[in-house]
């Protein structure tokens, strides 16, 4: 009678433990490497709040998403892929499911799937759902991705006055301060060309 049950057990392991290894092996489930790692390459993360054992959106959009190729090439230069999941049966260590709790009520999650792009501090730049292919999921999120990249230091040093009076790169000189916007670029301050 043990020697039938085993293979059924297995089976039944298999089963339960697919939808999460569907989208890949590239998903990290640890939030804070992942967050360590996005400070670390400038990259935004593309975070999958999810329940893999009973949420049909969420399968299918590991199947129809994630899954393809098309998908992994864009994710594997963009962003970094961290998948947090809710599964109703209680395989998951008790530590991961009380970190992904709290982040997904610091989140404010009420759906499942939930998408969030987040940059290497933790701030939301867009969210998304469910969308039925690569390419509109992609356009879905393409603009928040960029926002949250953080662009190399030198880009971001390099139209910005080292000091009062400083020449800047377009030849004008800086009388006082320099604000950056959300999108890394160098703007004036009120008094800096004096124009």
């Amino acid at each position: 009678m043990t020697r039938n049950l085993l293979p059924a057990i297995a089976l039944l392991l298999t089963t339960l433990m697919t939808p999460l290894a569907s989208a890949g092996d590239d998903w990290a489930v640890d939030f804070k490497k992942a967050l360590d790692a996005s400070k670390r390459s400038g990259k935004p993360l593309l975070v999958d709040f999810t329940g893999s054992d009973w949420c049909t959106w969420c399968r299918l959009l590991d199947e129809r998403v994630f899954a393809k190729d098309d998908f992994k090439a864009w994710a594997k230069d963009k962003v970094i892929l961290v998948k947090l999941d809710f599964p109703s049966n209680n395989n998951q260590p008790a530590a991961m499911k009380k970190l992904n709790r709290a982040l997904a009520d610091r989140y404010k999650i009420k759906s499942y799937p939930s998408v969030l792009i987040l940059d290497e501090h933790g701030k939301v730049h867009g969210k998304s759902g469910f969308k039925a292919t690569p390419k509109t999921f992609i356009a879905s999120v393409e603009k928040a991705v960029e926002a949250a990249t953080r662009q190399p230091t030198a880009a971001r040093r390099r139209d910005r006055p080292t000091a009062p009076n400083a020449t800047r790169s377009d030849g004008r000189r800086s009388r006082g301060t320099t604000s950056v916007g959300l999108s890394g670029r160098v703007r004036p301050g009120p008094d800096v060309f004096g124009d």
